[in-house]
């Protein structure tokens, strides 16, 4: 959750019990995937990059950048990362088909594993897809993936079917006086718009295969940084993280990109010998070495149920059972299959207006407040009051602390007196953080260490910070390794620390 404050316009409310409008009001930003199609340009980073800059596009495409930064909590600074992806991609540009083309990626500040190209020919990277490689075979495999969409005109074809889809929704919506066909229509064309990705991603991992072996990549560094990407995939979905790896969203399912991947490799030939790829490890190692690897303290930090943000001096419990993401604008939560959800924001109040004037023009639209009673939470002052939509019923809560307001949202299709009491208890958690929380927030990071001899895969996840319960697990995986494999003194592992 960014310092800035969120807009004060009103979002949608959900209608009956369909997902989709949901997401609407607690998760916007959690519909934002993969390979993402709107023509928008970065900013100019600090120093200039070693590629050429694609061509100019508008000025609207350089505010839906911006957006798109402020979606994914900003550009992450790592000079060393961002030469090895530069070069790299400049070798991947001479081997493909369209050699002419340039191309600037920018590594975005979310711990996320996801990466997306634009028709415009920039391309995002996460840092939490750095984390997850381990070479540069392995890096060149993701960029060669997202410039196959630039070549082969994916974007372009998928940015035409979206406003297609957002139009068909409009003229219902609009025009025909019917909002719910709108919505009806439009989740028709989401779902015709995944399906239609899934097809251009399996041509352009057959594209990358071919691309990484021409520039003289190891072929098989597409097939490893897949079988990563499935077992962290199902590492996360066993500790009930829904959100965290968003590169399959919008992907066909990993095993069948793995075997097409092999297979592809097979008919290139055979892998590099282990000293280049060796070679390859320790020079990506030694690039990504020191980078915060999770959630950004300077944006706050999701812990648990916790949420703490040092900077803007404030921590809040979620209920207990809610699984918390923080996004650039919100926290967000949910619990029990979406039937409850959560956010929290910061927002700006209209000069002149007290707490009880705002709650009774109710956030929601087409849901009046009512039961508007004063709270003091932690000695701040602040007001709560409750709205009715359809079988949703919302909660809110609203705190003046300084210059600051902030908001709490929380709403349950069955709201019991037990609810009730749950959501109060969660909005009384509201306060400054104590030394020992904030003590808490510290980055953890990427480091690189050398095996010595009698270490082991146990010894080694014994040294990461974080949860234990799975530390041997999220070693293996961060290091591409089988479950078994021995760890061979004098090679590098990533491990995270604190």
């Amino acid at each position: 959750m960014s310092p800035g404050l969120a807009s004060s316009t009103s979002p949608r409310p959900p209608h009956g019990r369909r997902a989709g409008a949901l997401c609407a009001l607690f998760g916007a930003a959690l519909l934002l995937a993969a390979c993402a199609s709107d023509a928008i340009v970065p900013l100019p980073p600090e120093k200039p990059s070693q590629l050429n800059a694609p061509r100019q596009v508008d000025a609207a495409s350089a505010a839906e950048h911006r957006r798109l930064l402020a979606a994914f909590n900003g550009e992450y600074r790592a000079p060393a990362a961002q030469a090895l992806i530069d070069e790299t991609v400049t070798r991947l540009a001479n081997a493909t088909e369209r050699p002419d083309l340039h191309y600037r990626v920018t590594i975005l500040n979310t711990g996320r594993v996801n990466a997306f190209a634009l028709p415009t020919g920039y391309i995002y990277v996460t840092r939490g897809l750095l984390a997850l490689a381990n070479d540069t075979s392995e890096l060149s495999s993701v960029l060669a993936h997202e410039m196959a969409h630039v070549t082969a005109r994916h974007a372009v074809e998928r940015a035409e079917l979206e406003r297609r889809s957002v139009l068909v929704s409009k003229v219902n919506s609009d025009l025909l006086n019917d909002p719910q066909a709108g919505q009806v229509r439009q989740d028709q064309g989401r779902v015709a718009i995944a399906s239609f990705s899934r097809q251009q991603e399996l041509e352009a991992d057959q594209i990358s295969v071919r691309t990484v072996a021409k520039a003289g990549f190891d072929p098989y560094g597409p097939t490893r940084f897949l079988q990563s990407l499935g077992r962290s995939s199902v590492l996360r979905g066993r500790q009930g993280d829904r959100t965290t790896v968003d590169f399959l969203a919008t992907h066909p399912a990993t095993p069948e990109r793995v075997q097409a991947a092999l297979l592809a490799a097979r008919q290139i030939g055979a892998p590099q010998s282990s000293e280049a790829n060796q070679a390859e490890r320790n020079r990506y190692l030694a690039a990504i070495n020191g980078m915060i690897f999770g959630d950004d303290p300077a944006d706050g930090l999701v812990r648990g149920s916790k949420f703490v943000h040092p900077r803007l001096g404030f921590a809040f419990s979620a209920p207990d059972g809610f699984q918390l993401e923080n996004s650039a604008d919100a926290v967000l939560g949910i619990k029990e299959n979406g039937q409850q959800a959560l956010r929290f924001e910061s927002i700006k109040l209209p000069q002149g207006m007290t707490i009880d004037d705002y709650l009774k023009t109710s956030p929601i639209p087409e849901a009046p407040t009512t039961n508007i009673e004063p709270i003091t939470v932690g000695g701040i002052q602040g007001a709560t009051a409750l709205a009715n939509s359809n079988d949703w019923t919302y909660r809110f809560a609203v705190l003046q602390s300084g210059p600051r307001a902030y908001r709490m949202i929380l709403a349950a299709q069955s709201y019991t007196p037990e609810v009730d009491q749950q959501f109060r208890k969660s909005i009384a958690t509201y306060h400054t953080p104590t030394a020992e929380e904030l003590a808490g927030t510290k980055p953890q990071k990427l480091a690189i260490v050398i095996a010595q001899a009698g270490d082991t895969a146990q010894s080694l996840a014994s040294r990461m910070a974080g949860e234990r319960d799975r530390a041997l697990e999220r070693f293996a995986i961060l290091n591409g390794l089988e479950d078994d494999q021995t760890i061979k003194p004098g090679t590098r592992y990533k491990i995270i620390t604190q």
